[in-house]
């Protein structure tokens, strides 16, 4: 139960840091009314793209590392 408790815990972690791109994502969808046309479905990728990108540069890889593996109680190895 405690792994699956701390999986929990890691999955709604990583869910927050995507936020950003969700939350600009459904402002944008919001003020154009139409999610039916491609190049909505153009700007919502490169705009979860971006937001992965800046996640996994150089700069954040480690501090994010570090956050999982204190959630996850040192279970991750690196």
């Amino acid at each position: 139960m405690k792994y699956f408790i701390n999986t929990l815990k890691m999955f709604a972690f990583a869910n927050l840091l995507f936020v950003p791109s969700i939350a600009t994502i459904l402002i944008l969808a919001y003020f154009i009314g139409r999610t039916q046309t491609w190049w909505f479905a153009v700007i919502c990728m490169s705009v979860l793209i971006g937001n992965m990108a800046i996640l996994f540069s150089k700069k954040l890889r480690g501090p994010l590392w570090r956050k999982f593996n204190s959630i996850g109680g040192g279970l991750l190895k690196e």
